[in-house]
């Protein structure tokens, strides 16, 4: 495939993404479900002549490469905009919001990740299967990272460091309840019960 064709193939996916608000618009009816984000890319699969993932997949990587080059224009009044697509994506401008450059794993607000994950099942129920899971988990953490002002790769990793304590925390505390020992010490950890929804798609390790 040629350089030509390529951007061709790429301006008619972020037109056609353009039609399906609920692809990009928080406030859509719907937008954090999979159901409907899933028939959209399905249709403009369809358009295109490939599967809904690998367009969602792709659309993933465009938008990551418009947040960046709109970040050195808003951060930089002598950047020149060289990317022939950033023009196409003037739509979404309204809706990315510009991360802070704050990358410290430590500054994390972890009570506002569980809470942004929390509103994000596909990233924790293990019934929220489908066509594009894996397209739409990414989908999830880029949205995530664009609230919390780091990388999606950060927010994930944390996330991951959360929930492997809160399965040893919650293996702790069944422990001790089936001892009859002092339970309390199960919940010295202030974010056990900000985790509290994640106890039915957790199993801690027998």
């Amino acid at each position: 495939m040629s350089i030509c064709s390529g951007i061709f193939e790429d301006e008619r996916l972020i037109e056609l993404v353009e039609n399906h608000e609920i692809l990009y618009n928080k406030h859509c009816t719907g937008y954090k479900g999979a159901g409907e984000k899933t028939e959209s890319w399905i249709k403009i699969g369809e358009e295109l002549g490939l599967t809904a993932e690998e367009c969602a997949k792709r659309w993933k990587s465009l938008r990551e490469r418009y947040s960046r080059e709109l970040k050195l224009v808003e951060n930089n009044d002598n950047y020149v905009v060289e990317w022939p697509l950033f023009g196409a994506f003037s739509f979404l401008r309204q809706f990315v919001k510009q991360r802070q450059g704050r990358s410290i794993l430590n500054e994390v607000n972890d009570e506002m990740l569980i809470q942004l994950v929390r509103d994000h099942d596909v990233l924790y129920q293990k019934s929220c299967l489908g066509l594009t899971s894996s397209s739409q988990k990414a989908d999830a953490w880029f949205e995530i990272s664009e609230l919390m002002g780091i990388t999606a790769e950060e927010c994930s990793s944390r996330w991951r460091s959360l929930r492997e304590r809160y399965t040893r925390e919650l293996k702790q505390a069944e422990t001790l309840s089936e001892s009859n020992d002092d339970a309390s010490l199960c919940v010295q950890w202030p974010l056990f019960n900000s985790l509290s929804f994640l106890r039915d798609s957790v199993k801690p390790r027998q």
